[in-house]
């Protein structure tokens, strides 16, 4: 019984320290904006936020896409910048 014991514990263990941190994405339209700038927001349900690192093959008007990304504050202040911006980490 103890080995038994033992055995679950090192097994339980293991597993716990093998999470790993993986986000869920989320389901966003990538935009360009027709007047002004001309940015690519990534549009989700509830917000939209441009984001300067999408990449070229994703650069395609009310593109579907699976994201994750961190939104941030840029604080240069010019015309076309500032404001909360997307900083994309994975698309698919």
């Amino acid at each position: 019984m103890k080995k038994a014991l033992t055995s679950l514990f090192f097994v339980l263990v293991i597993f716990s320290s093998c999470k790993k941190d993986n986000p869920a994405c989320t389901r966003a339209t990538i935009i360009q904006e027709k007047e002004g700038c001309m940015r690519w927001f990534i549009k989700t349900s509830t917000s939209s936020y441009p984001a300067g690192n999408i990449p070229e093959a994703f650069k395609v008007n009310n593109l579907v896409v699976c994201v994750t990304y961190k939104v941030y504050d840029d604080p240069r202040e010019c015309i076309c910048c500032g404001g909360q911006w997307a900083d994309v980490k994975t698309i698919k």
